[in-house]
């Protein structure tokens, strides 16, 4: 599997790629949230395809829903991104950025907070799961915040 991050504008651009798929990047608390595939044992980024009518902003909103329960949480578009699997079709879609504020239900269903990312190998698509946090490293630093997301660290 390759990936390949875009910033969002330049995915549009790219006509040829169906993108209709949606991921998000969440955290509560400063630590990584990620869900548990039940049929497979991986962990997984909440993710979605869009359905007719909605915006990529609004399937963002309705996975996480899904994947964490009941919660207060901000959702903001962080980028685009494209996958290419072994048998060379090519797909994409949309990431966002989702700061879980409140999560009463917290660790109790399927998804939970990490303080360490798991490795390679408990993770599903983990070249773009990596990818994905390469490029919001600053969300998942609390040394930083959103506002210099992309910019270099200063020590």
């Amino acid at each position: 599997m390759q990936c390949t991050i875009y910033a969002p504008d330049e995915l549009r651009k790219k006509r040829r790629i169906p993108h209709q798929g949606v991921i998000v990047l969440s955290r509560h608390a400063e630590a990584p949230i990620l869900c548990r595939d039940e049929i497979n044992a991986m962990w997984v980024l909440p993710q979605g395809m869009l359905s007719r009518g909605e915006s990529a902003e609004e399937t963002a909103r309705r996975v996480l829903g899904e994947a964490i329960g009941e919660a207060v949480f901000d959702v903001s578009l962080l980028c685009g991104y494209t996958v290419t699997g072994e048998d060379g079709k090519e797909s994409g879609g949309m990431a966002y950025l989702a700061d879980v504020t409140e999560w009463p239900s917290a660790g109790t269903g399927t998804a939970r907070t990490f303080e360490r990312m798991p490795l390679a190998s408990q993770v599903a698509q983990p070249a773009l799961v990596f990818a994905l946090h390469r490029w919001a490293g600053a969300f998942f630093d609390a040394r930083l915040d959103v506002e210099r997301l992309g910019q270099p660290a200063s020590l």
